[in-house]
């Protein structure tokens, strides 16, 4: 499976930065999270301690110093009971299986939009979730998200790390060329989010 990947990753027309993983570490927390080693999800566990896609979308992987699939609500301090989140974006977004939080949709990846502040559902599998990250139209899906010289303000931010845009790109008044951004640790983006999503 892992090949299979190597080779869709290799393919794709954007950037895929893969961080190594240790296999034995990898193979424990897959059999912690009860989830086959065969499967996309697996093979992306024990294989490494996270993908990065077209500078935007950060995949988790195995547990490493800063964060992985098992501990990153913890370390980001967030309220992810129902769900196992599985991606972050740049802007503070969160992609999640859907684990019993939501009715519908259960097992599938859902994304929290930080525009709207609402999750959403995507209606992908997590193989199929891998899959557009890597071929599909993530220009479409952040059209309203992403300005014009985003790839060089992209360059600097961290694994741990994220862009806080001011106004917030839920506000009205957000107008995503002018609005401020400034690099800060990736907690402090999906904490805020977290805050006003409850008040609104």
């Amino acid at each position: 499976m892992w090949e299979q990947l190597l080779d869709m990753f290799q393919k794709a027309d954007r950037s895929v930065e893969i961080y190594d993983g240790a296999q034995d570490r990898g193979l424990k927390e897959i059999n912690e999270l009860g989830a086959s080693p065969d499967s996309v999800f697996g093979a992306i566990i024990i294989n490494t301690c996270g993908i990065v896609f077209d500078k935007w979308v950060y995949v988790l992987g195995q547990t490493s110093e800063r964060y992985g699939v098992l501990n990153f609500a913890e370390a980001m301090n967030y309220d992810s009971v129902g769900l196992l989140v599985v991606a972050r974006d740049i802007v503070g977004g969160l992609f999640a299986l859907n684990m019993g939080r939501f009715e519908e949709d259960r097992g599938l990846v859902w994304y929290f939009a930080p525009d709207t502040l609402e999750w959403e559902s995507l209606g992908m599998k997590y193989s199929e979730f891998i899959a557009w990250l890597a071929q599909g139209n993530l220009s479409d899906f952040y059209g309203s998200m992403r300005w014009s010289d985003w790839r060089k303000d992209a360059e600097s931010v961290s694994f741990d790390r994220g862009i806080l845009i001011y106004p917030y790109l839920w506000a009205k008044e957000c107008n995503i060329e002018t609005a401020s951004k400034s690099i800060v640790p990736l907690a402090e983006i999906i904490g805020m989010n977290e805050k006003f999503a409850r008040k609104l």
